[in-house]
């Protein structure tokens, strides 16, 4: 089972996290990534993402292999970072925040709860195992194990 994320630049941070998204959330609440190819090389030499197929409407894909035996499919393009999950949500976080030093307007965007989250919001959701997580009780274990 898996479940998507949006990275996204936000134009104006809402006023707290989580946030709910609003209806007429759109292009002119973004900002764009300039350049792909410098994030892409970055996310490859930190993260060790690897390029997955030519890419496809403007949107190179790439995988990582996490080491819970998992991986993430991520899409980069100019709009957002679009993450398929099929490991444990802590990698999402962990991506997050890495690219959150060099984007700091940077946020998760959840299609499936329609919220906006920050790193401290998201990890109110790992903590608490919702059961939007297909991974809730490992991320509960995890968490209270301080991993």
């Amino acid at each position: 089972m898996s479940h998507d994320f949006i990275l996204v630049r936000l134009a104006q941070p809402p006023a707290h996290f989580p946030a709910e998204l609003p209806n007429d959330f759109g292009e002119k609440d973004t900002v764009k990534f300039n350049d792909v190819a410098p994030l892409a090389q970055t996310l490859a030499s930190k993260l060790g993402l690897k390029r997955n197929g030519p890419p496809v409407l403007g949107r190179q894909s790439y995988w990582w292999k996490t080491n819970d035996g998992g991986s993430l499919d991520v899409g980069l393009d100019e709009a957002a970072i679009h993450v398929d999950t099929h490991a444990h949500w802590r990698f999402v976080l962990e991506m997050f925040e890495y690219l959150n030093e060099t984007y700091p307007d940077l946020a998760i965007l959840d299609p499936q709860t329609m919220h906006l989250h920050n790193n401290e919001s998201y990890y109110g959701i790992l903590k608490s195992g919702t059961p939007f997580n297909p991974n809730f009780m490992a991320a509960r274990l995890d968490i209270q194990d301080g991993i």
